[in-house]
Formats: C-alpha cells, sequence, structure tokens
C-alpha cells in the first residue's frame, strides 16, 4: 500500500471513531468535572480539533494561520481560545464552555481540510520532511507524521473520552 493510501485510510478512520465517541454526548455530560485532574471531555473534543487544526497547518502547509483564526473565527463553539504554552491547560479545560452543534460543523472542516489535502497529495509531497515542533522529535515525513502524530493522537485521547464516558455511567468506545 502506498503512503497517500494508508495514510487517508488511518486519518479517516480516527476522525470516524472520534465524530463517533462524541456523538450521543449532551453538553452536561461534555462539561462534566471527572474527579482527581482528568479534565472534561468538552476540554479534550477542544484540544484534538484545534491540535489537529493546528499542526496540519503549522507542522504540513507551513502555515501560521489555522481555521479557528480565519473562516472559523468565532464560529468554533469554544468559549475562549486554548491557553498558550506555559499556562496550565487544566485552569483553561475546567473553564471552558463548548456549543457541541458548532463545535460539531467546525470539526467537521478541520477533518475535511486534512482528508481533502492528503486525496491531493502526490508521492513527493507523502516524502517531504517537517518538523514537528514536538521537543524531542526528530523531523519526520509528512506521511509518517499524518499517521503516527496526527492520529494516534486522536486515538490516545479517544480512549480517554471513553474513560471519562464510562465513569459517567455512558457507553463509550464500540469499535
Amino acid at each position: 500500500m502506498d503512503p497517500q493510501t494508508l495514510a487517508l485510510a488511518v486519518v479517516k478512520r480516527n476522525h470516524e471513531v472520534f465524530q463517533a465517541i462524541l456523538a450521543d454526548l449532551t453538553a452536561d455530560q461534555l462539561h462534566w468535572t471527572p474527579p482527581g485532574v482528568a479534565n472534561p471531555i468538552a476540554a479534550l473534543w477542544a484540544h484534538v480539533v484545534v491540535g489537529e487544526d493546528m499542526m496540519f497547518n503549522r507542522v504540513i502547509r507551513g502555515e501560521q494561520s489555522q481555521l479557528h483564526e480565519t473562516v472559523w473565527a468565532g464560529k468554533t463553539g469554544l468559549s475562549e481560545p486554548r491557553e498558550k504554552p506555559g499556562v496550565p491547560w487544566d485552569q483553561w479545560a475546567r473553564r471552558l464552555r463548548l456549543e457541541p452543534g458548532q463545535c460539531r460543523e467546525y470539526t467537521s472542516a478541520v477533518f475535511a481540510a486534512t482528508e481533502s489535502y492528503i486525496q491531493a497529495a502526490n508521492a513527493a509531497e507523502m516524502d517531504r520532511v517537517v518538523t514537528t515542533h514536538i521537543p524531542n522529535r526528530p523531523p519526520v515525513s509528512v506521511a509518517q507524521f499524518l499517521v503516527s502524530n496526527l492520529s494516534n493522537h486522536i486515538a490516545n485521547h479517544v480512549g480517554e473520552i471513553s474513560g471519562l464516558k464510562g465513569l459517567q455511567g455512558l457507553r463509550g468506545y464500540q469499535g
């Protein structure tokens, strides 16, 4: 299987699973604050989607502007932007309010942009080396970044969301 086909299949599957795990949640369930230091599902959702928006545009496309700062500015469904690096993430995570309908639309736009890019990429683009901007991680090919960094990021947080749903008496990941 060529890198483009593999990357598209893995990314699309992760997008489908992510959207499915959130599909049945109410605003109250999204904002439920778990015991300990775990973050609400709303914050994980925002983190994954804004993270992909940023990673995709900065790392792969080399652009500083993201959808949440341009065409989706003020329409993402998030009550406030993500904290800047160095500011405790947990404080933002517990303040954040997310409007599910708007955030689903923004999520779909981010995911569609990533998938469209992969569909249009050629072999040279998939082989192009990018810097991840993640501390202690070496440069990788675009294909490797999409399959490992971006897709693993989604999958890891799907696991967290599944656990948080279970703590609320809800069914988590359903395969």
